[in-house]
């Protein structure tokens, strides 16, 4: 079990939404479902050369309080986590999107949801 004061980086938890642009196109945005505390947990980096091109794979694992609907609606692949690099506030150009690939419940009556993500390369969601 954690204690409160493990649980100790400001994320912010965020959406997917697809829009329609007025040319009917299709328009990914992002939209803010929460800010939790989190315990953050670094569990591997990878980097692969494959042919001439060089691939990068970052993994954080972020735990959070399973106790609001908010938390209770995450799932992978259509949500991603903001990471403030330095200050705790979500600045764009000092923070970093990882994409929640997985999700693992636990703690008594399932009290926390760990996160787990790969840092994003792009701004899309996956399939």
């Amino acid at each position: 079990m954690l204690g409160i004061g493990e649980r100790d980086r400001s994320i912010m938890i965020q959406k997917a939404i697809l829009l329609k642009d007025t040319m009917g196109g299709i328009i990914w945005t992002w939209e803010e479902t929460s800010t939790e505390w989190a315990f953050v947990e670094w569990k591997e980096g990878l980097t692969l050369l494959m042919s001439d091109t060089t691939e990068s794979r970052l993994t954080l694992e972020f735990t959070i309080q399973n106790v609001s609907e908010a938390q209770q609606d995450i799932s992978a692949n259509q949500y991603r986590v903001a990471f403030p690099l330095s200050s705790g506030v979500v600045i764009p150009t000092e923070t970093q999107y990882y994409t929640v690939t997985g999700i693992r419940i636990h703690g008594g009556r399932e009290v926390y949801k760990t996160l787990i993500t790969h840092l994003a390369t792009d701004d899309k969601p996956t399939a």
